[in-house]
């Protein structure tokens, strides 16, 4: 969104707000707007309305969770996304959420259960099938990590440098050398960022030397 669309759409729904005070999904799409614009902190205040208007609203619990984790507020951005799960156990995009605030605060064992759901609930959910991957690795599962890893590249049409090079560490961590070559490469195809690339050549090099000390 251009600065200029952005400040129209928030200008739209910051007068909808004043026309309409009690209207909760107003409050939620201007919070929505802040957002996208990089302004989650003034958001949070709307979603907050919202909810005071609409106490039972998962839409505002969820967004309200996001805008409090982009701010750095994890622990209450859990609770919200807690409270939007309560309301709607299929909510995917709230599992996905909460998972990865989860993530963030360490608490992998926790998230993993969230990820799965919200890729039960849609597979095609390529960060999240990626997240789950880094988590299983995490955690001491490794072998369990490629198949969601390789749906994420999946998912981007093998353009995803981070999902690539994600594949090729774990392939690595399992001594599967010849595959960490051949995904550490398509990484390195695939990455537009000069120091992203210099990171991925020097482990395309030591991958290449551990499958050739490795070869019968």
């Amino acid at each position: 969104m251009t600065r200029g669309r952005y400040e129209e759409t928030v200008t739209a729904w910051k007068t909808a707000a004043e026309l309409h005070p009690e209207d909760a999904p107003i409050h939620l799409n201007l919070g929505l707007a802040l957002v996208e614009g990089g302004n989650p902190a003034e958001a949070i205040g709307h979603y907050e309305r919202a909810l005071a208007l609409s106490p039972n609203y998962p839409e505002a619990h969820n967004d309200l969770g996001n805008a409090l984790a982009a701010t750095g507020k994890l622990l209450d951005s859990i609770e919200h996304y807690q409270r939007a799960l309560e309301l709607n156990p299929a909510y995917f995009e709230a599992h996905n959420n909460i998972g990865n605030a989860l993530a963030q605060l360490g608490r992998i064992d926790e998230a993993i259960p969230h990820f799965e759901q919200a890729l039960a609930d849609n597979p095609e959910l390529g960060s999240t099938q990626a997240a789950l991957g880094m988590a299983l690795a995490m955690t001491g599962k490794p072998g369990d990590a490629p198949p969601h890893v390789e749906n994420a590249v999946r998912l981007s049409a093998g353009s995803d440098a981070m999902a690539l090079d994600l594949l090729a560490r774990i392939y690595a961590d399992l001594e599967l050398w010849h595959e960490a070559v051949n995904a550490e490469r398509r990484a390195l195809a695939s990455s537009a960022d000069a120091e992203m690339s210099r990171e991925l050549k020097s482990r395309l090099g030591q991958y290449q030397a551990q499958e050739a000390s490795h070869l019968p």
